[in-house]
């Protein structure tokens, strides 16, 4: 059975720095998916390159802690397969950009 990586329903920018916002429905991840933090400014697209903020349990806070995971820049997660609650995502900067996909 082959797998074809696809685009989540949220974007892969942030919309309002410091604020989280939906990378994807509790429905997207049945079979999980990566995010990635990219490396350098140019690649986040904002003027110096900043840490993201990922929580598949509740709401991203601009903090690692509880749930929320700090991915610095470079730093990419592997979500897991048959999550029941969305994945939300947060950065300091708006335009911040970011990769990701599911399975």
């Amino acid at each position: 059975m082959s797998i074809t990586p696809s685009a989540f329903s949220g974007s892969c920018v942030i919309s309002v720095g410091g604020t989280a916002q939906e990378l994807a429905a509790s429905s997207e991840v049945a079979t999980g998916g990566v995010i990635k933090n990219p490396l350098s400014a140019i690649q986040q697209n904002i003027s110096q390159s900043e840490s993201l903020f990922v929580n598949f349990v509740a709401t991203a806070t601009l903090a690692a802690g509880g749930t929320t995971i700090e991915l610095e820049p470079g730093v990419s997660i592997s979500l897991p397969g048959a999550t029941t609650v969305a994945v939300s995502v947060a950065a300091a900067t708006a335009g911040h950009q970011f990769s990701a996909y599911k399975f």
